[in-house]
């Protein structure tokens, strides 16, 4: 019986096969788990953008509520323009956008930068209409197919 015992081999540790079984199934899970990680980082991006769209929105109507900024745009249909994140709006576009920005920028301070990157995303678009007694104020984002509004609205791929 000794003999038979001492010519067996251990069968401590695991087999190749085992192994690559465990290796395979670690794989699948992180590739799983990854791929859901990335939306998630993605759509974090999409509501940082959207977060700061909103930001500028109340700055810009709390600006167009004020008596002396009202007066002057109401005379006017429309207005619009498209500037560059990083932008300090009080500063650089008080004299010659008027009011509106040199209030709406002191709230705002400088134009936050982009953080969803795969539309490309180049200036913060914003405009303001007259619709019958009030204005309407809108910002949106330009990219290199088109402009999405995103706050009050929200388009494209800003609409999640």
């Amino acid at each position: 019986m000794k003999r038979y015992l001492r010519g067996k081999k251990s069968n401590k540790g695991y087999s190749l096969v085992e192994l690559i079984i465990v290796v395979g199934i670690i794989a699948i899970i992180v590739a799983v788990v990854g791929a859901g990680l990335l939306r998630y980082i993605e759509k974090t991006k999409i509501r940082k953008d959207v977060s700061n769209g909103e930001a500028i929105l109340t700055a810009l109507t709390a600006a167009a509520n004020e008596p002396e900024i009202y007066r002057d745009m109401i005379n006017n249909a429309s207005w619009s323009t498209e500037l560059t994140p990083g932008t300090d709006m009080s500063a650089s576009y008080a004299l010659h956008m008027g009011m509106l920005f040199t209030t709406a920028g002191q709230n705002i301070g400088k134009l936050p930068e982009f953080e969803y990157k795969k539309t490309q995303p180049t200036e913060w678009a914003m405009w303001v209409v007259h619709v019958d007694n009030h204005l309407e104020c809108h910002v949106g984002i330009k990219t290199a197919s088109g402009t999405y509004e995103v706050a009050p609205n929200r388009e494209g791929p800003y609409a999640n």
